[in-house]
């Protein structure tokens, strides 16, 4: 069943979730770009790994409560800090990351650092890739020391 028809798909949508058919009702609430409703059935039938993505075609403060709520989840951490970096929140990413020990996320989050950027998060990247350079193992007391205060 296919239509480009918003108010069409929105209205099969609503039909789908009544139904209990909850991956198709998203689907729908998607096409129809009702995000949130989408959003909120994902969220209440743990259908996560649509989340994100969902959140990112809502933009918004849509993306900053998905990384809340991925921040308090076991093993989605990288999701959480993927969202915070998308949001413009490029403190708290690092601070995820770095607490999170996702050094892959921190390299991608630290290479969109520019002059513009709050002092104290570019202070972080410099004492970041000295840790690197010299081979410093960044326990959570070295990590609360650097963390730039929010």
């Amino acid at each position: 069943m296919e239509s480009k028809d918003k108010a069409a798909c929105y209205h099969i949508a609503r039909i789908f979730e009544a139904e209990g058919d909850y991956s198709r009702a998203v689907d729908f609430y998607t096409k129809a770009h009702a995000y949130n409703s989408a959003i909120r059935l994902v969220k209440e039938h743990d259908m996560r790994d649509l989340l994100a993505n969902l959140c990112l075609m809502a933009g918004g403060s849509e993306i900053v409560e998905a990384a809340r709520y991925f921040e308090d989840i076991p093993g989605y951490t990288h999701q959480a800090v993927m969202l915070y970096h998308k949001a413009g929140m490029i403190g708290r990413a690092l601070d995820l990351a770095f607490r999170a020990e996702q050094f892959s996320a921190l390299d991608l989050v630290t290479k969109d650092l520019h002059a513009g950027c709050d002092p104290n998060v570019l202070k972080f990247r410099q004492a970041v890739e000295l840790c690197h350079a010299r081979n410093v193992r960044l326990t959570d007391k070295v990590a609360e020391l650097m963390t730039p205060t929010k």
